[in-house]
């Protein structure tokens, strides 16, 4: 339920597209998988079919993304260190593991992608490291936590619920409160499923002024609320396995964010991984607070999301079939000079119309539209009568 609680640019960049799953959510997973197998494990020890296993995820994904292939690697430096202490042969046996995952994560670094990528991104690289990294320092704030609700929402709870077995008072909690509160209040307008404009957007993010949480001043507090969420996870977990693991994700889970502050960042994307960890440790950090009792409201909130999902789903379904016989009955006419094509509205899906060159070429070829015909985007029946409310609601 959570997972799908993301916000609609973070749903189509990391579920819909199917790019961005290949490249952030599939090894996001993988990563994810890859540790909680090493912590089911009784003993730090591999037979030969296992370590075949482990290597082939040790080359493979630290070429997906360079943010994941990072933490990728930091947690296995990091499993190395907490494993010290296990037979020696198992020990070089994980560091070989470890040395092919970094020699793939260089290969990826290097790689002809990574080069065109710094080449598109000259402007940004030009800066200097300090000024790219309080350049993304608000990106980072606002991919992480405040622009998925959702994981605001989850953490702040997770804190609360801690500091409350603290017996910390009820005025420093509520005071702790007023930042992540404002967090959701602000960013409320991204859980629209509709596309409402970048004007409307920036009026929305610009109205808050001083008291937007993403400036980069608020850096400060975020620091703080990591930390709390760090202790949160320190003393709620007594095996001691179990909390060497869940630091460990964590950890590696803010390696994959952190090290994005020196690089471009690519949209909501990047997170995903961040994200997928915070929930699941959130989630079990507050689990004592759930009653059986709501299982019933919980069973019939996922009824409603699903059919939620269905409506916007069979939307976008209806969109997309109009489009394709729009298209198909605009090549009738051999004379065509322009092509007219329907906007998708709704922002769960990602690239909802041939935007730019790149984009347009790919999709005339999809459609077998010859390259001299021009492409126009325009609204669909469902978006302008979406559109003409808005207008009536300004």
């Amino acid at each position: 339920i959570l997972f799908l609680l993301l916000n609609p640019t973070s749903f189509s960049q990391c579920y819909t597209w199917i790019a961005g799953s290949i490249t952030y959510l599939y090894p996001a997973i993988i990563v994810l998988t890859y540790f909680y197998y090493l912590y089911k494990k009784k003993y730090f020890k591999f037979s030969k079919i296992e370590y075949l296993i482990l290597l082939i995820v040790n080359i493979i994904t630290p070429m997906f993304v360079e943010n994941i292939g990072v933490a990728f690697v930091f947690g296995n430096l990091l499993w190395l260190f907490l494993n010290r202490h296990a037979e020696k042969k198992e020990l070089i046996k994980f560091g070989i593991l470890t040395i092919f995952s970094i020699g793939a994560l260089i290969l990826m670094l290097l790689s002809p992608g990574t080069a065109f990528r710094t080449t598109y991104e000259l402007g940004f690289y030009n800066m200097s490291l300090i000024g790219r990294m309080f350049y993304n320092i608000p990106n980072l704030i606002g991919y992480a936590i405040t622009r998925n609700i959702i994981v605001l929402i989850m953490m702040t709870l997770a804190i609360i619920y801690t500091l409350k077995k603290k017996n910390i008072k009820i005025y420093k909690l509520i005071l702790f409160a007023i930042v992540p509160i404002f967090g959701i209040i602000q960013n409320i307008y991204l859980m629209i499923p509709f596309a409402i404009g970048n004007d409307l957007a920036n009026k929305f993010a610009k109205f808050w002024g001083v008291f937007n949480v993403n400036n980069w001043y608020f850096i400060f507090y975020w620091i703080l609320f990591v930390a709390l969420f760090f202790y949160a996870i320190v003393y709620n977990f007594k095996d001691s396995k179990e909390k060497s693991f869940l630091i460990v994700l964590t950890l590696v889970a803010g390696v994959a964010l952190v090290s994005m502050l020196v690089a471009p960042i690519w949209g909501e994307r990047v997170a995903i991984f961040t994200e997928i960890i915070l929930l699941i440790i959130s989630l079990k950090i507050i689990k004592d607070c759930f009653n059986r009792k709501y299982n019933k409201l919980l069973i019939s909130f996922m009824g409603v999301l699903l059919s939620y999902f269905i409506i916007m789903f069979s939307l976008i379904f209806i969109v997309q079939k109009d489009r394709d016989a729009y298209i198909k009955y605009q090549l009738q006419d051999e004379k065509v000079q322009e092509i007219e094509v329907y906007n998708h509205f709704i922002t769960y899906v990602w690239t909802r119309a041939p935007w730019g060159d790149y984009h347009s070429n790919v999709f005339k070829n999809y459609y077998g539209i010859d390259e001299k015909i021009s492409l126009k985007i325009v609204n669909h029946k469902f978006s302008l009568a979406f559109y003409d409310a808005l207008k009536k609601l300004e």
